[in-house]
C-alpha cells in the first residue's frame, strides 16, 4: 500500500449462538475495535468485561480505529488469495503458535509474577531437576531410582518439556481446531496462588471446577490439576453457600391393604 501498511492476515467468523444473545456494547466488543479503545479506559470492570481486559492485557498493542469509508483497498481483487504464496497457511499457523506461547509465559495478576514462578522453580527439586536436564540435554535413560510421583510423570513427558522465556514449559499438542500451545509448569508452591487467581479473585468468577480446569490448562500445567481443581471449588466457601439444595418432600407412611379388601 501507499503508506507502507499491509495486512498480515484476514479472517472473520459469525457469532455464537451465546453471543449473539449478548447486549449491543458487547456486540460492538466483538465486531468493532472502535470500542477496544473505550475497554481500556473502563474504570472498575467486573465479570466478563473484567476477563475480557485481563485476556487483552497479555499483548502489548496499540488500537488505532480506521473507519470503514477508508477500507476501498479491501475489495475481491486485493483479498484474493495468490497462487504463488504457497507457504501462507504455513505462515498463519507459525503466527498462531507464537500467540500461544507469548499468552501462555505471559502472567498478569498480583497473585503470581514471571519472576516468582521462575525463582519457584528453580527452588523446587523436581522442576530444578527437570531444568538440569533440559539445560544440559541429558536425560537419563530411566527414572531415577527413589523420584517422586511428579518427578516420575515428567520424566515420561520429557518430549514435551521445554525451557520457554527462562520457564519450564510443556507442549500441549495442537488438536482439531485449537493451534499448539505452551503452559507453565507451576511449582507445588504456587498452586494454590494460581487457583486462587483462576477461580477465586474479581476476574475468576468462582466457576465450576470444568470452566476452573478449562481456564487452568490453557495458561499452567502440573501433575494431577484436575484433581486438584475439582478439590478446590468443592472446598470454595463462597461456591458452596450459592450451591443450591434440592428440596425434597418428607416421607410419608403409606398403610398396605389385604387381597381384595375394600375400603
Amino acid at each position: 500500500m501507499d503508506d507502507g501498511k499491509h495486512p498480515v492476515a484476514y479472517a472473520s467468523r459469525t457469532l455464537s449462538k451465546p453471543e449473539r444473545n449478548y447486549c449491543a456494547t458487547r456486540r460492538e466488543l466483538l465486531t468493532d475495535h472502535n470500542c477496544l479503545i473505550w475497554l481500556k479506559n473502563f474504570k472498575e470492570p467486573q465479570g466478563q468485561v473484567a476477563r475480557w481486559m485481563e485476556r487483552l492485557a497479555e499483548f502489548d498493542m496499540v488500537i488505532e480505529h480506521r473507519p470503514g469509508k477508508r477500507h476501498s483497498n479491501a475489495d475481491a481483487m486485493s483479498r484474493r488469495p495468490c497462487g504463488q504464496c504457497a507457504d501462507g497457511p504455513e505462515r498463519i499457523s507459525q503466527l498462531r503458535q507464537a500467540g500461544g506461547v507469548a499468552a501462555a509465559v505471559a502472567i498478569n495478576s498480583g497473585e503470581v509474577s514471571m519472576p516468582e514462578m521462575e525463582q519457584c522453580q528453580t527452588e523446587t527439586s523436581d522442576t530444578s531437576t527437570v531444568l538440569n536436564w533440559i539445560r544440559s540435554a541429558s536425560w537419563p535413560g530411566k527414572c531415577p531410582a527413589g523420584a517422586g510421583l511428579e518427578l516420575r510423570s515428567f520424566w515420561r513427558q520429557k518430549r514435551s518439556l521445554v525451557i520457554r522465556d527462562g520457564l519450564l514449559c510443556r507442549i500441549r499438542q495442537a488438536r482439531a481446531w485449537k493451534p499448539e500451545t505452551f503452559q507453565v509448569v507451576v511449582p507445588w508452591k504456587l498452586r494454590n496462588n494460581v487457583l486462587t487467581m483462576l477461580h477465586d479473585s474479581a476476574v475468576g468468577g468462582h466457576f465450576g471446577a470444568r470452566r476452573t480446569l478449562e481456564k487452568a490448562r490453557q495458561r499452567f500445567y502440573w501433575p494431577g490439576m484436575k484433581k486438584d481443581a475439582t478439590l478446590w471449588c468443592r472446598r470454595c466457601h463462597r461456591c458452596g453457600a450459592r450451591r443450591c439444595q434440592k428440596q425434597r418432600a418428607p416421607l410419608v407412611c403409606s398403610e398396605t391393604g389385604y387381597p381384595m379388601q375394600r375400603d
